[in-house]
């Protein structure tokens, strides 16, 4: 049986060219470091300037980010699930390529990213290859803020918005 591509999308000459481009544009932009969650093959890196760090839970997509990477030592990738994710880094801006999305249970998405916000980011990045719905994702900041007061955690303002690219910033 022939191994499944699930990064298909990445090899699409517009896909890089409209998405990743415009995506990494905003990072290098915005921040001094990046952590990208679930960074897959790592092809988001390849145009990112400033330090950063990769994870992803597939031990075969780290693989190939690294390869794919090798000569860039700015860019580092570790094998890590989001959920189990921890470092003593601070990282100016997160990147969210589909996941935030994707956890559509509160209960284990509030204390997923409330973790995500001990890294100290400027800026959590959002984007997918869906239409972003605003609201089901400024309602799951809110319920954070609700679980933890508001003194806890940072509010949260969109300040760049396309239709698949959400850029907040922590206030």
């Amino acid at each position: 049986m022939a191994a499944r591509n699930y990064y298909w999308y990445l090899r699409s000459r517009s896909y890089v060219e409209t998405f990743l481009k415009s995506t990494a544009g905003i990072v290098n932009r915005l921040g001094s470091s990046c952590l990208d969650v679930g960074c897959g093959e790592g092809r988001l890196a390849q145009f990112i300037t400033v330090p950063y760090l990769g994870i992803d839970a597939s031990e075969e997509a780290i693989t190939a980010a690294k390869c794919v990477n090798r000569k860039q030592p700015h860019l580092r990738f570790q094998v890590a699930r989001l959920e189990e994710f921890d470092s003593d880094e601070t990282f100016s801006v997160i990147v969210f390529s589909g996941m935030l999305y994707a956890l559509v249970n509160l209960d284990a998405y509030v204390p997923l990213l409330e973790k995500y916000l001990r890294f100290s980011p400027d800026y959590f990045v959002v984007c997918d290859l869906q239409k972003l719905d605003t609201a089901d994702i400024d309602k799951r900041f809110k319920c954070i803020q609700q679980f933890h007061g508001e003194a806890a955690v940072p509010n949260l303002e969109i300040v760049k918005q396309r239709r698949k690219v959400l850029v907040y910033q922590c206030n």
